[in-house]
């Protein structure tokens, strides 16, 4: 196993005030008890390939027994201290680490880095620059002299770049920190860090849920989705935004179409819950887009078809989701406050499919009496009543081959796939004939 000397970073118990740098330290004590991950880490951040067997870290000290009496005296002209260094013991190269999470990125300290870096005589110098921004900051490759390339990684690529070794405790432990830090950001009012990126739902019938991993899956998903080429084709006015992520229970997000509150028309919805990941079409109470007026119009046959149409492209998707139309009624004690479910009809497509061979479900038996209970409701005026209608995919935890699917950070395109396969109950409620 490669070594790590690691005299210049604090003992893992001794943290620091401010929580960027108790990130920097966290880091390093993956660094520190990982060295593995360290030299992985050289290299992602642009570092070279091949390295001693002794690697050296710092972590918001310098390392200035690499100093000559020369350039002791030259030391104090170096503006800035990185807060962090992996660097090679015979001076050959350095990795130089600034990271920021709301802090404001400075050119200053970048040019600082470097000089401390060339005073303390390395060779090659490598700036990289870590932050919870969603874009690389401007003009942050103009910032060092010739010769020298200042790197951007954000935080959220690295947290992905870790989950797949988080069978090391401190792997583990390091992006649970992460997640929950990242929380902490978004409670005090920083919505906009990210820390965590979408690396898959973690959750199956050995690994229970949890709502801070929920969330920080959700807020990947949901991030990646919004700009995944396929689904902006389909969906060409998903806008920048959908809700306020939960703190607790369910975690769970929308992709509207208009800058319009969300109750007011049609949208999309991901839910990461205890049992199961759905993803949804949902024809709110308050639509303004007469949705409702346009199912009443038209005939059950067309409403069929066009579920017909939706269930036959859910059965390509590798997830193999089971597809329900969820029809029900409810009241809320107060503004704000969760519904509470007055009456529920929930039908699994399969349930009135005539052909056996078309199911997804083939052990769901064909009862076709379900679709006059189905379309007299939706046709019934609603006389007050609060409803909602949604047109729903389900992935449980239950099944092995549809975690499978969810463990993975290319369920990002299984999503995208899913939310393709809805689209036409999305027109079919938003055009009219």
């Amino acid at each position: 196993m490669a070594n790590i000397d690691d005299h210049l970073i604090r003992n893992v118990f001794d943290q620091y005030t401010q929580l960027e740098n108790r990130l920097t330290n966290a880091l390093f004590q993956v660094f520190r008890h990982e060295p593995d991950i360290a030299r992985e880490f050289v290299v992602w951040a642009g570092g070279p390939p091949h390295q001693r067997e002794l690697l050296q870290l710092a972590c918001q000290m310098t390392p200035a027994s690499n100093l000559s009496e020369l350039e002791k005296e030259d030391f104090p002209r170096a503006r800035t201290i990185p807060d962090g260094w992996i660097f090679d013991p015979e001076g050959e190269w350095a990795v130089v680490i600034e990271n920021k999470v709301t802090a404001t990125l400075e050119r200053n300290q970048i040019e600082g880095h470097i000089t401390t870096a060339r005073a303390l005589g390395f060779r090659a110098i490598f700036p990289v620059v870590l932050t919870a921004d969603r874009e690389e900051p401007p003009d942050l490759r103009q910032w060092a002299p010739a010769g020298v390339t200042v790197r951007w990684r954000p935080w959220r690529e690295l947290y992905v770049e870790l989950k797949p070794k988080d069978s090391s405790w401190w792997v583990k432990e390091f992006l649970g920190y992460m997640e929950e830090l990242e929380f902490r950001f978004h409670e005090g009012g920083n919505s906009e860090v990210e820390l965590t990126g979408f690396s898959g739902i973690p959750f199956d019938k050995e690994h229970g849920y949890n709502a801070l991993q929920a969330r920080a899956q959700l807020l990947g998903l949901m991030a990646a989705l919004r700009k995944h080429p396929g689904l902006l084709t389909c969906y060409p006015n998903v806008q920048p935004e959908g809700k306020k992520t939960p703190t607790s229970g369910a975690m769970w997000d929308t992709i509207k179409f208009s800058p319009e509150v969300r109750t007011t028309a049609p949208h999309l919805t991901l839910v990461i819950d205890r049992d199961d990941v759905r993803l949804q079409v949902i024809l709110p109470n308050a639509d303004k887009t007469k949705g409702w007026q346009r199912l009443v119009r038209r005939k059950r046959e067309a409403v069929e078809e066009i579920l017909e149409l939706v269930h036959g492209q859910v059965r390509n998707l590798r997830g193999r989701p089971k597809c329900f139309l969820d029809l029900y009624q409810r009241h809320f004690l107060y503004l704000g406050a969760e519904g509470v479910i007055d009456a529920r009809l929930e039908v699994d497509l399969d349930a009135v499919l005539d052909k056996q061979d078309a199911k997804i479900d083939g052990k769901v038996k064909t009862r076709r009496e379900w679709w006059p209970a189905v379309s007299g409701l939706i046709a019934a005026p609603k006389t007050g009543a609060n409803l909602e209608l949604s047109l729903v995919l389900r992935y449980r935890y239950s099944d092995s081959a549809t975690t499978s699917v969810l463990n993975s950070p290319d369920f990002v395109e299984e999503a995208a796939a899913a939310f393709i396969a809805l689209h036409p109950w999305y027109d079919f409620l938003t055009q009219e004939e």
